[in-house]
């Protein structure tokens, strides 16, 4: 089963060259720049000619979009700021699920950054909710009608949980470096206190960090 890697981007500049710098030419790279004002589009180039181009912003908008430009049954979506190998890769195409996620490591380690991905890493096995790279086939993504574009924060625990209802789930057994951005610069603390609040207003704004 071949891949198509679908990649998010929105003024990504500082981290899309490391996402894309590992993942193998011989998989279908598809990058959606959405409302970017930066260079991201001129340096996703350099690693793959299918980059496209959206004037309005939006995560769940540009995954959406990107799924209908990939060629192969397997789709990945992978956040810009997040790294995987060849390895991790092989695993999702060779994999049984037809939904599913990857375990995370923090890019900077502290006692913060790892208790939260380990936290991130419980949930997703036993909740089914993963975020950051999610991989399934086009006919679930279809069924379930792909990401919300109506929010902006949580659209992939609410695509995941309908998906999981659908396919069959599971979670690859290696680890993807996912950037502690968001938390170095807004603080830990901070940051944990948005999800309740986002159980309660799945409408709220998610600030932007770059």
């Amino acid at each position: 089963m071949d891949l198509s890697i679908i990649v998010p981007a929105h003024n990504e500049e500082k981290y899309i060259a490391k996402c894309l710098e590992n993942i193998p030419k011989e998989f279908e790279t598809i990058v959606v720049c959405n409302g970017c004002t930066d260079k991201t589009e001129e340096i996703a180039k350099k690693y793959t000619d299918k980059v496209f181009t959206l004037k309005k912003m939006g995560v769940a908008r540009a995954r959406n979009f990107g799924s209908k430009q990939a060629s192969n049954n397997r789709l990945i979506f992978i956040d810009a700021d997040i790294q995987v190998n060849e390895k991790i890769l092989r695993k999702i195409k060779n994999s049984k699920y037809t939904i599913g996620g990857i375990y995370q490591k923090p890019s900077v380690s502290n006692l913060f950054s790892n208790i939260y991905t380990i936290v991130k890493n419980i949930k997703a096995h036993l909740l089914k909710r993963v975020g950051g790279v999610i991989f399934c086939n086009k006919e679930l993504f279809s069924q379930v009608g792909g990401f919300p574009e109506d929010i902006s924060y949580r659209e992939d625990v609410i695509f995941t949980k309908k998906a999981t209802k659908l396919g069959n789930f599971g979670m690859i057994k290696e680890k993807g470096i996912v950037s502690m951005r968001r938390f170095e610069k807004t603080g830990y603390i901070k940051h944990i206190f948005l999800v309740p609040q986002s159980w309660k207003n799945e409408k709220m704004d998610y600030p932007i960090i770059r």
